[in-house]
């Protein structure tokens, strides 16, 4: 009896043994893998962010490339205007002016004169009036410029009746002339430029107020006609010494001044 005890007793033992050892080894193996599992569980979930995010940053990232597309083809825009105006400036005057003609009296003259400009693109004659210049209209209509210079006026102040609006009707009819027989030229009116003191002095149909009121009524025709009225008066602000001695006409540095002014206002305002 006491044996048999003894026998269960150790069966018992050993059982115990066995389930303690199935226990420590379940743990051993449970412990790990649930970690294993909780870890694939993050990854997942962290994927699950990082791919939202994502997807936030590219849309952000998108409009922040759109920007820079916009800003990139402004700034060459930008860029190309100003090698074009730099490539302007830098053109000398015959080639800037090459598809244009300036049209006037003896101070046009000084153009070809002094070698500015060439034949083919000078046409004058001494004391032209407004009126004057219808006749002589045609032969700009010839050389079929792309753009006309008038640089008349200081011949009309001759009249001392010629009012100021007489004088436009005339310079309207020759612009209407040229429009006519040019209706795809470009045309430019050169304002009437100043005198001396000593010329205004000498001929008081000359006066600068005088002139001054011209070139009102000169600008406005202009505005209303639709054509470039060019105030050419700023060259001459350092006073007398580009004028000739009768305080009219003018000296050689006076041309080179002149058509750098003017393909400034151009290349500013309008291009040729």
């Amino acid at each position: 009896m006491k044996k048999s005890k003894k026998i269960l007793r150790k069966k018992l033992i050993k059982k115990l043994i066995k389930l303690s050892v199935l226990i420590t080894i379940g743990f051993v193996v449970f412990i790990p893998l649930n970690s294993l599992i909780s870890a694939k569980r993050l990854d997942k979930s962290s994927l699950t962010v990082t791919s939202t995010n994502t997807g936030l940053d590219t849309n952000t990232s998108t409009d922040e490339n759109k920007n820079i597309d916009i800003n990139a083809k402004t700034e060459e825009k930008q860029y190309k205007e100003e090698v074009k105006v730099n490539k302007n400036i830098n053109i000398d005057n015959k080639t800037f002016f090459k598809d244009s003609l300036f049209f006037g009296d003896s101070i046009t003259e000084g153009l070809y004169f002094y070698e500015f400009l060439d034949e083919n693109h000078v046409i004058f004659k001494k004391g032209l009036t407004a009126l004057k210049a219808q006749k002589e209209a045609n032969k700009i209509t010839l050389l079929d410029p792309k753009n006309v210079f008038i640089f008349l006026g200081n011949n009309d102040l001759v009249d001392e009746k010629l009012t100021s609006d007489a004088f436009v009707v005339d310079y309207f009819q020759l612009v209407e002339t040229i429009k006519e027989n040019l209706p795809q030229a470009k045309i430019h009116i050169l304002s009437i430029l100043p005198v001396t003191k000593a010329a205004e002095e000498k001929r008081p149909s000359f006066s600068n107020k005088r002139i001054y009121e011209f070139n009102l009524a000169l600008e406005d025709m202009a505005k209303k006609e639709g054509i470039t009225f060019i105030n050419t008066q700023p060259i001459l602000k350092n006073g007398s010494e580009l004028h000739e001695p009768d305080g009219i006409h003018f000296k050689a540095p006076f041309y080179e001044q002149l058509l750098n002014y003017v393909k400034d206002y151009i290349i500013e305002n309008e291009n040729l």
